[in-house]
């Protein structure tokens, strides 16, 4: 954003008194919930079978999954031909129009009668969900280059759950149903999870206060406004916990100078001592040594570092006690090193621990790799490989998401080419030559980008000053070298309105790109949304659509009022991306050059 205030690398940010917008204080204790068995049984799910007349199965988290969109047509196409001409990687393109005619004949299915199906079936599966049953529609919008609409179609239906426990919001991954129904009334999704719980005992639980002040930890170093709530939060499956414990649900906006900033939301443990981390710190010039200090809790833990100026993971440090040289991105001045611990037990409860150790970079301790960081080489850019296929991640604040997304990127085998994150994660890897960036050599020059952090519908956030805190619409071109997809796992960009503009603010970042995936207004915190989302694009075995991945991935990991979105252009013959594979997993549609584009499609989907 060009009218910013540059901040320093090298200098902190300062951090802003926080407004402690929190509930009522009224109650000092609140019961735990013990896990009695799984919502979900072998039974169970014979009976949604049977009921729905479908296959969906259960896996060996208790997870009853369902995935029946690859015969279904939510949208009528027709199939223009195969070519070779508008593709840089090499690989013949499809080219499916939208039927605009075919469009204007769908229907949803009745609201009605999908709420009667799914309330049927978990009555018959004996699955009790503690909450209420609501039933919303996701919608598809085609608009022209101003923003002007051409047509506007609800797609699917779909039955979720808003949970609560006594009265108390239950959220998170852990607890989740969702069943969405295409206009010919097939299932095309279904997701149930969560557990059979029993009232257990009290706990004396911190003040709002108390717990704002323990996301400073995350959050430490911006201009924030924190709000807090009472919630229980069910950790994701990769944990089997035996409790579900209160937390407080931390929300907030970020004043960027002249942008103000949703925060994806996160959960702070409101049992006063259940688990509680510090870290044990030495330095000697520019090397660090660090042990995890753990108190309460379930044993085992996961530990996770991160470092505002060093990649830890690629150098092996995922393990309790690390010891590591602080190494800043190349062409970056020294900066204030913060070292950050997440450290999850084996109830899904996790906090974070900071600490900022004095780095003497210059001292006489030899910085030998840091010398060489900074030196530039002469020229950054990569000779062009048509054909080769690759990745990039970029993260603020998140560590978790992004450590796990480059996890499974390396486990399916797609190179990942840059992991840049807290002060190495640069504005300019997003912006456009034109505008000073250095795009062609970091977004642009790989086939699929994931970013977290913080976001609005203008755009998203960066902690370094390089060039500046904030990618702007205005500063975005991709695609005119090899970006295909990008993820902005945040609170936005696509909100369909932004200070009164549609989003044909976005339309001209898309000189090649194919999908802009993110969300259309708060999210929260997920540290499984990167990993599920590469899982399912680069598996061999029934890999999915870009846009089926993102769909089932989000509608998963957020809560149900959380509202994902899909972007993408339209060319002058009604050709889109709408079906697009990862490459190499099913067909791919055209680059579409910025003078054949007409207008743009956005899908929004209630999770």
């Amino acid at each position: 954003m060009n009218n910013l205030r540059s901040v320093a690398a090298r200098n902190a940010i300062a951090v802003a008194a926080l407004s402690f917008g929190v509930s009522a204080f009224a109650q000092k204790t609140m019961p735990v919930y013990e896990i009695t068995s799984p919502l979900v049984t072998n039974e169970a799910v014979r009976a949604i079978n049977e009921s729905l007349g479908v296959k969906g199965a259960l896996d060996n988290r208790f997870i009853y999954s369902l995935a029946n969109r690859q015969g279904i047509e939510l949208v009528p196409q027709k199939f223009l031909g195969m070519d070779g001409q508008d593709n840089e990687d090499g690989v013949e393109a499809s080219n499916y129009a939208v039927d605009i005619n075919g469009l204007k004949r769908v229907k949803t299915y009745s609201k009605e009668l999908s709420l009667n199906r799914i309330q049927k079936a978990l009555a018959l599966a004996k699955i009790r969900i503690p909450g209420s049953a609501f039933v919303s529609e996701s919608s598809l919008q085609l608009r022209d280059k101003n923003g002007k609409e051409i047509i506007s179609k609800g797609l699917e239906t779909i039955v979720s759950y808003q949970m609560s426990l006594e009265g108390v919001p239950l959220t998170g991954p852990g607890f989740k149903s969702r069943f969405a129904f295409a206009p010919s009334g097939d299932l095309t999704q279904g997701h149930v999870f969560g557990w059979n719980l029993k009232k257990g005992k009290e706990v004396t639980i911190i003040s709002a206060a108390e717990a704002v002040k323990e996301a400073q930890n995350t959050f430490a170093g911006k201009n924030v406004d924190l709000k807090s709530k009472l919630v229980y939060f069910a950790p994701s499956a990769e944990f089997q916990p035996k409790y579900l414990f209160p937390h407080y649900e931390i929300s907030g906006t970020m004043k960027v100078n002249d942008e103000t900033v949703e925060l994806r939301k996160m959960f702070v443990p409101a049992a006063k001592s259940l688990l509680t981390a510090n870290i044990s710190l030495h330095t000697s010039g520019d090397m660090v040594d660090a042990k995890p200090v753990i108190e309460g809790g379930r044993a085992p833990y996961k530990i996770q570092w991160s470092s505002s100026t060093t990649d830890l993971i690629h150098k092996g440090k995922e393990m309790d006690s690390i010891r590591y040289q602080v190494e800043p991105r190349r062409g970056m001045e020294p900066v204030e090193e913060t070292l950050r611990m997440i450290v999850t037990d084996s109830d899904g409860v996790q906090v974070v621990a900071k600490a900022t150790p004095t780095i003497l970079m210059f001292s006489g301790i030899p910085a030998t790799n840091l010398m060489a960081n900074m030196a530039k080489p002469e020229s950054l850019v990569r000779k062009f490989q048509p054909g080769r296929f690759d990745g990039g991640i970029e993260w603020i604040d998140w560590a978790s998401n992004a450590n796990n997304c480059r996890n499974e990127m390396n486990a399916k085998g797609l190179p990942v080419q840059f992991y840049w994150g807290e002060m190495s994660a640069w504005e300019q890897d997003f912006k456009k030559s034109s505008a000073g960036g250095d795009d062609s050599n970091w977004v642009d020059d790989v086939d699929i980008t994931f970013y977290t952090g913080h976001a609005n519908g203008n755009g998203f956030t960066f902690k370094s000053n390089m060039d500046d805190t904030f990618l702007h619409f205005n500063d975005a071109s991709w695609g005119e070298r090899e970006a295909e997809w990008i993820v902005i796992a945040a609170c936005g960009p696509l909100q369909p309105t932004e200070n009164g503009r549609g989003l044909d603010r976005w339309l001209p970042s898309f000189r090649g790109l194919h999908i802009l995936m993110g969300y259309g207004n708060v999210s929260y915190d997920s540290n499984q949304e990167g990993k599920k989302f590469m899982s399912r694009i680069l598996r061999s075995n029934n890999p999915m659509r870009i846009r089926d991945a993102w769909i089932s991935t989000a509608s998963e990991e957020q809560p149900s009022d959380v509202l994902l979105g899909l972007m993408g252009p339209l060319r002058d013959d009604w050709v889109w991306n709408w079906d697009d594979y990862f490459w190499g997993k099913g067909s791919v549609g055209p680059d579409i050059p910025a003078s054949r584009i007409i207008g743009y499609w956005y899908y929004v989907v209630p999770c």
